[in-house]
């Protein structure tokens, strides 16, 4: 679409037809990256949540692996980032 942008360019001062289509083209183009904006977006926050679980998950797997848990007697309460 680009590509066919700066060609119309070129055309529309001469061709009405070119002009036409070049606002057209524009309105499309336009369109086109407001809704890769939003999905870029979208797809940021979903890959921060993704990220933040990871984070949970090896926390939580390094918790429950050390050694004075499994320690009769020990008093262990469940951390607050997992409730």
């Amino acid at each position: 679409m680009e590509m066919e942008r700066l060609s119309l360019q070129k055309a529309a001062p001469k061709d009405k037809a070119a002009a036409t289509r070049l606002t057209t083209l524009d309105a499309e183009l336009e369109s086109l990256k407001r809704r890769q904006k939003k999905l870029t977006e979208a797809w940021q926050g979903e890959k921060g949540e993704m990220m933040r679980t990871q984070v949970r998950v090896k926390a939580y797997s390094t918790w429950v692996s050390l050694p004075s848990l499994s320690q009769p007697g020990r008093h262990v309460c469940t951390p607050s980032l997992y409730k």
